[in-house]
């Protein structure tokens, strides 16, 4: 099994997720997803007992999980909206410093959204935030991971929406919603 972990930063949600890829079954497999405990929050105050605390949670994933790469959405500013473009700039610098053994991807997430959006047309995100019963940033590390897996393998990997869904939540490590919505 090739695990990759998976992020959609940003320093209050942060959504991590470690899924794999069995070469010769052909399967995905979800491992865990989560909202990080830890992210960086604020660019004073002990910026180094931060950094040292967000990397300690990532270093848990990657050990227990034997992740062997790294995939993450880079942050795009739009618009003035405070330290979150910096916050989360300095996390993935802190990440590449630290796991420069693995395979690490930067992606913005135009381009894992719009690959979503090809295979599955008559799938809105945004409906499927309101059914998911994570937080949507699992949601999207999930996914951001499973585009990562299929542009290291080059293999279009095929699954479906609803199993996807089951998934993600049956991993879960944070709290599950309760969602009004249906599918």
């Amino acid at each position: 099994m090739y695990n990759i972990l998976s992020l959609d930063p940003g320093s209050v949600n942060f959504g991590i997720s470690c899924s794999g890829y069995d070469r010769k079954t052909g399967q995905l497999a979800l491992h865990s997803n989560a909202v990080m405990n830890t992210p960086v929050k604020g660019l004073t105050k002990d910026l180094h007992g931060k950094r040292i605390a967000f990397l300690s949670e990532l270093e848990e994933w990657v050990t227990k999980y034997e992740c062997k790469a790294v995939i993450a959405e880079r942050y795009q500013n739009r618009g003035i909206r405070g330290n979150t473009g910096e916050e989360v700039s300095l996390m993935l610098g802190f990440l590449i410093e630290r796991f420069s053994h693995l395979k690490v991807k930067l992606i913005t997430a135009a381009t894992w959204k719009n690959d979503w959006h090809r295979k599955h047309p008559d799938e809105d995100l945004k409906e499927l935030y309101k059914v998911c019963q994570t937080a949507p940033h699992q949601l999207d590390a999930t996914l951001i991971g499973f585009y990562g897996l299929q542009k290291l393998f080059k293999h279009d990997m095929k699954y479906s929406v609803d199993g996807l869904l089951e998934g993600v939540a049956s991993v879960s490590q944070s709290k599950l919603y309760k969602r009004k919505a249906q599918r």
